[in-house]
């Protein structure tokens, strides 16, 4: 997560209106308007904007608590192969998933848990391709549309991959997309590098984490869960047994069916596109925030 004020505006601003600040001028436009507004408006409207970023962001990484949590694995989704943050990939997965209604948010959720164990292992395998996007664009925040961009088009395929096998799946989308794979980090020494020793844990990590057996994408068990009635709808029998218990994502759990649905092909999804183009500013009253 951004540590100091100028990521953090960056991210408000993002997560609430979708807004990718790219250049100076941009922000200045947001900062300078509204700036003769009175006190209560500001504090009001600051009220009701971070209430949409905290429910946003909790809808990522999100308490069990939080039906609509997707509740990623940063360590998946934020993170380089060799543990490095990433805000590269922070952003353009913000970007990608928050782009559009509620509901078009809702279908991109459905989408990607449809498909979540075979995006994380194309995410995983070609991270290094992905961010280095950051660095054909000159890094910063141009790179966010591109990246989001992949997010989506993997998704997509992926969503349309009718009766491929998860291998054949995931290596048709990494050949569609032109992806680099990770390749072996290989020196001449006898001893590891940090960098090394950094890919080789995480590899480890991920061989034994927990999976979400409704999405097969990582869970973290210790947040982000909720416990799904597997084998016997609760509904049908009226009460919860150890044998029929399973901890799952929490989108997963409320949103199995019509997971489902679209895993077994019964439902053509149709997944939301990025906008053309990114909002330049904020709308007037979400401004208003940022005037001090």
């Amino acid at each position: 997560m951004p540590a100091n004020p100028r990521e953090l505006f960056r991210l408000v601003t993002l997560v609430a209106d979708n807004v990718l600040l790219s250049d100076d001028q941009a922000k200045k436009q947001i900062l300078e308007k509204n700036a003769g507004s009175d006190a209560r408006e500001i504090i009001l409207i600051g009220d009701r904007i971070f209430r949409i970023v905290l429910d946003r962001l909790s809808q990522l990484v999100g308490e069990n608590v939080n039906s609509k949590s997707i509740a990623i694995v940063p360590l998946v989704y934020t993170y380089s192969h060799q543990g490095a943050y990433s805000k590269n990939l922070l952003f353009g997965l913000l970007y990608w998933l928050f782009s559009g209604s509620d509901e078009e948010v809702q279908t991109k959720k459905i989408a990607l848990s449809a498909n979540r164990g075979r995006f994380e292992s194309v995410l995983s395998a070609c991270k290094a391709d992905i961010t280095a996007i950051a660095s054909r664009k000159g890094g910063g925040f141009k790179s966010t549309k591109d990246i989001a961009g992949v997010i989506s088009q993997i998704v997509e395929k992926l969503t349309r991959g009718g009766d491929l096998t998860t291998e054949q799946a995931i290596e048709n989308v990494i050949n569609e997309l032109s992806l680099k794979p990770v390749p072996p980090h290989i020196t001449f020494g006898r001893t590891a590098s940090p960098k090394q020793r950094s890919q080789i844990n995480i590899s480890s990590l991920l061989e034994r984490a927990p999976i979400c057996p409704i999405c097969k994408g990582y869970i973290n068990l210790e947040s982000g869960k909720q416990y799904d009635h597997h084998f016997e709808r609760f509904a049908e029998v009226r009460r919860t047994s150890t044998d029929n218990m399973r901890p799952t994502h929490p989108f997963c759990n409320n949103m199995r069916d019509q997971i489902n649905e679209v895993k077994g092909q019964a439902s053509k999804l149709s997944i939301p596109s990025l906008p053309v183009a990114p909002q330049d500013v904020m709308s007037d009253k979400r401004q208003l925030l940022f005037v001090f």
